[in-house]
């Protein structure tokens, strides 16, 4: 793992060296990148993919945007960002109806109209500050949805993801940003002629673990039933999207957690399997036993296959002799059936 920017994590750092600006960041993760590359050169041959949560919806666009600015000998094949912090403007203005919407805030009760007081004044401060609202950053992200080329110059793939329950990093201002973003000759999920990008149910082992949406090089994924960290309310999920995205085969690839899961199953099966082996052996060999012994000590208590056999057979022969000797006397013509005893016909 790489502790950036300088002085976050473990990294230490003089108290006057920290960095303000987010292009400072990405060029000091490029100079992390180059040597990291120079100890290790055989790597430069790999795919390279960006992928973090919350406030790296700001680390990610920037890092993306030096390295096809910069270093264009890097493969950069795609980026993924979850519950991103990328349009804190939109972001801010969605607190209240998302409150409202999940039953935290009620409509014009005291609290509603506190903080709905509290957000005109927010919305006055960022309107005095306009290089707040000019600097949000999803403008670098229209970038590099319309113009990110890698050395095949196809357009980079990128996803964007949310836990449904997350709150400070809300699935509304999400699909909000997206919605006004315009890239590639349309805006959002728009394919022209009036027809949108249909949401449709993602499934993963069988459930259905939320929705979907895709134009163009732009995948969103709501999780159902997640919150900021999705990874942590969803690790299988979340490495399937990251299989998907990147293409691996899950069949190939399964993760720790199910390779060993199944050899345990295979296991208790087996190990069940020769316990019931050895109980049906058991239960032969002392069957065979006691027969003999009995056997042995008085041969008349115990029939032989061979005596059995001749009991049945005599039995089924007598059976056969009073059918034919009934069937004889139906067919007789000197009979009376009406005098025939009923207990003939058992």
């Amino acid at each position: 793992f790489v502790d950036q920017p300088v002085g976050t994590g473990f990294s230490t750092i003089d108290t006057d060296s920290f960095i303000h600006e987010l292009d400072e960041m990405a060029n000091q993760f490029l100079s992390f990148l180059d040597q990291y590359i120079k100890i290790f050169p055989e790597l430069l041959e790999n795919d390279v993919y960006l992928a973090g949560e919350s406030y790296a919806g700001q680390y990610i666009p920037y890092i993306a945007k030096a390295i096809l600015e910069q270093r264009s000998t890097l493969k950069l094949r795609g980026l993924l960002i979850g519950n991103g912090w990328i349009d804190p403007a939109t972001a801010y203005k969605s607190y209240l109806p998302f409150a409202v919407a999940n039953n935290l805030v009620v409509k014009n009760s005291a609290l509603y109209d506190r903080i709905n007081i509290q957000v005109k004044q927010c919305e006055q401060v960022l309107s005095k500050q306009v290089h707040v609202s000019e600097e949000a950053f999803y403008p670098i992200l229209w970038e590099i949805l319309m113009n990110g080329a890698m050395n095949n110059h196809h357009q980079i793939p990128i996803i964007l993801y949310s836990g449904k329950y997350d709150m400070i990093c809300n699935h509304w201002a999400t699909e909000a940003m997206i919605d006004g973003m315009t890239w590639n000759g349309r805006t959002g999920f728009d394919f022209g002629n009036g027809t949108f990008s249909p949401k449709e149910l993602w499934i993963v082992d069988g459930e259905s673990a939320g929705l979907i949406r895709s134009a163009r090089n732009l995948t969103y994924i709501l999780f159902y039933s997640a919150s900021h960290m999705v990874p942590y309310n969803y690790a299988r999920r979340s490495l399937v999207m990251l299989h998907q995205f990147i293409q691996l085969d899950l069949i190939s690839f399964p993760d720790t957690t199910t390779r060993k899961n199944t050899e345990e199953s295979t296991r208790s099966t087996r190990h069940v399997a020769f316990i019931i082996l050895i109980v049906i052996i058991v239960i032969l060999a002392l069957t065979g036993l006691i027969r003999f012994f009995v056997h042995k000590r008085d041969p008349t208590r115990l029939p032989t296959p061979l005596s059995i056999f001749r009991v049945l057979r005599s039995k089924i022969r007598n059976v056969e002799q009073q059918q034919w000797a009934m069937y004889s006397r139906l067919n007789d013509s000197n009979v009376d059936l009406d005098v025939v005893d009923s207990e003939t016909f058992v």
